[in-house]
Order: structure tokens, then sequence, then C-alpha cells
């Protein structure tokens, strides 16, 4: 199974080498900027993950299977765009293996901050929400896949004018493009950076939504942190007469030198109606990464931290440790508890990344997938990565 995922390695290792000495694709410029500082591109990510799963990974009622072993394309995401010399800025994106990414129009303004409308994701869940290219892991931790808030249609802000603080807003009226998620959301967020430097950061930040669906129900899952299952250990199931969905994260960075540390709290709160009580739950990750060759981990800009630039030909290699914990158990609602500890390699080499993870989960006695006992498979996941624009 995982020669795929090493032969797709090696077949991009040498078009990523070109890439980084000239911003081409197959000879063609991925990027071209006009006299009067008009700029047309495209942007590209491309992701090709195997799974192999071992341990205890057997649903304890039936002894059958819960996960397959697998390889196939996880992401092949293109965009288009626009950026003129006034502000405005058009970026038009899609995913052969999902659907439309972010579609918007821009427009960023040198004293009122920046303005879009279009399709993107709302701001709470921030290791979910960066760039899928810069993730230090295969996939997002538990708490954050599971309190997920996919894209939506709507317009928001963004002001960082004020040294070290970042403010966003926005409002979506309806759902996605193809359809999915009816209803609306307001969302914001906040961050402070009182240090800001080249080698060394302090990010804090707080993140808010409420959503009002459509349908009136709520539904919180989760698989296990492997790209390619859908098998969920923690589910709530449907929780139906939902009024209104909150959800909040409290975000901490910190960089300094080759290393680098996240971590999130999150919590989400669905409202009911017809005497239903409330349901909460919550979950955490932390995790800590170290450059191995030396290198600055992250730039960070806008609240973000970035990919590595690696400071070597033969690229840059980090070494990383996650631990996450999930909650979905309410009163009678008892979705179930899982903890995963995962340890990861990267190897990042201009355009191309590679990736290995090894994952510990487990997760308790489960009614609303019918478990009986603990189930705690082992993941080994890795992922060839390709990407391209700016």
């Amino acid at each position: 199974m995982l020669w795929k995922t090493i032969g797709v390695a090696s077949l991009l290792l040498g078009p990523a080498a070109a890439w980084a000495e000239t911003p081409t694709l197959f000879g063609l410029p991925v990027q071209y900027t006009g006299t009067g500082g008009y700029q047309l591109g495209v942007k590209g990510l491309y992701q090709y993950d195997a799974n192999d799963f071992s341990g205890n990974a057997s649903d304890p009622a039936t002894g059958m299977p819960l996960f397959t072993d697998a390889n196939t394309w996880y992401r092949r995401e293109f965009d288009a765009y626009f950026k003129a010399p006034g502000g405005l800025e058009v970026d038009v994106g899609y995913d052969w293996d999902r659907s439309w990414t972010d579609n918007y129009v821009k427009y960023a303004s040198g004293q009122f901050g920046d303005f879009r409308a279009g399709q993107f994701l709302p701001e709470v869940g921030w290791e979910s929400v960066e760039g899928a290219q810069t993730w230090t892991f295969l996939t997002p931790g538990l708490p954050g896949q599971a309190m997920f808030q996919d894209r939506r249609i709507g317009v928001d802000w963004s002001f960082d004018r004020i040294p070290h603080w970042l403010l966003q807003a926005a409002y979506y009226a309806r759902g996605n493009l193809d359809g999915q998620f009816p209803g609306h959301t307001y969302s914001g967020r906040v961050v402070y950076a009182p240090i800001e430097q080249d080698t060394a950061v302090l990010h804090f930040g707080l993140a808010a939504s409420r959503e009002f669906p459509d349908d009136r129900v709520a539904h919180f899952y989760t698989a296990p942190e492997a790209s390619l299952t859908e098998t969920s250990l923690v589910d709530t199931s449907s929780l139906p007469f939902t009024r209104s969905i909150d959800r909040t994260g409290f975000e901490l960075g910190a960089m300094r030198g080759p290393f680098y540390a996240q971590g999130e709290y999150l919590t989400a709160a669905a409202h009911r109606q017809n005497g239903l009580p409330e349901f909460r739950g919550r979950g955490y990750y932390l995790f800590g990464a170290w450059m191995l060759t030396g290198d600055t981990p992250r730039t960070y800009k806008d609240g973000e931290f970035a990919l590595p630039e690696p400071a070597h030909k033969y690229g840059a290699l980090e070494f990383a440790v996650r631990y996450s914990e999930l909650d979905l158990s309410d009163g009678s609602v008892q979705g179930g508890r899982e903890h995963d500890w995962t340890v990861g390699f990267n190897w990042y080499l201009h355009n191309l990344k590679l990736q290995a993870d090894y994952v510990w989960a487990q997760a308790n006695h489960s009614p609303a997938n019918q478990y009986v006992a603990p189930v705690d498979p082992r993941v080994f996941e890795v992922r060839a990565q390709i990407y391209f624009g700016s």
C-alpha cells in the first residue's frame, strides 16, 4: 500500500525542485505581473495519502473490522486569482476530491481593513481553519474535527492596522455553493500577538460563533486522527430541535528559534427546544514541534503560521508530538470520549512536503455507535504533498 505514496513522492520531487528555482508549473509561469501592478496567477495543493490500521480496530459487539487500509488522493485543489493594485482581489477555487473551496471577492482598504464576500471558512477552530498545506500533522486534532463548521457563503471583515492585534467578524447568510448547511451564522475572532519577530512569536486568540441551522439539527462526531476513514468512534447522533449552536475556541501559539508549540481549547453547545436539555461538548489539543535541521519553524502573519522556508538545499526536517482529547458525553447524550497521541515527522523540500504520523487512539464505550467496550486503533499514515503559487 505504502509503495504507491512513495512512488508519487518520487515523481513529484523533480518538479518540486524546479519550481523552487523558477515560478513555473510544467514550464509555464504560475503568476504573471503586469506593468501596472496587476497580478494573475494560479495556486495548487495536491496530497496523496496512505493509511495502515492495526491494534484493537474491530467492533467489540460484532468483531467486524472498523477500519480499512487505504491509499488515494486526499486533496486536489486548484485556484485561480486576480489582484489589482488598488486592493481588489478575486479568487476561484475547486477541489476535485471534494467540491468548491474558497471563492470570493476581496477589497483591502488601507484605513478600514479588508472586506470579503463569497464562500470561506468561519473563524472558530484555529488548527482546522489554517491552510491544509501548513498542517503539522495529516489531520487536525479531535476537537477541531468534531466542532468544525464547513465553508459558508457570507461576508467578513478583517482589521490588522493596530500593532499586535487582529480583529475579524463575519456573517454567513446561507449554506455553501453546493446547497449544503442551510442556515445563518455570526462569527468573530480577536488575536493578540505581543511578540512578532522573525524567530520568536507569541500568539493568543479567542474565536466564537453562533449558528442557526434551518433544519434544527446539531450533530458532533469525528473519526480518529486518520485522513482516509469516516468511521467515528465518538458520535452524538443527530440532536433534533436545536435552535442554535455556539462554538468557542481559545488559542495559544508560541515559537522561539527551531521550537514551535500550539494549543487550543474548543467547546460546542447545542441549545434545544421542546424542553430538551442543552448539550455541551468540549475538547483540547496541545502539540510541540522541533526543527531538527535548526530552521525557523514558521513565518507568522495575520494571525496564522505559514509553512517553513527551508534554509538548506536538502530541505528541513521536523519532529512533532500532539495530544488531543474530546468529550461528547453530556447528560442523556452519550457520544463518547476519546484521546489520541500522535508522533509525526515532516520533510519540507521547497514545494514538496513528505509527512509520516503514528497515532495511538483510544475511545471509551459509545452507545451512539453501539460499541460495548473501548476501541483503541493504531494508525500509521503517510502523505506526499505538492503545492505551488502564493
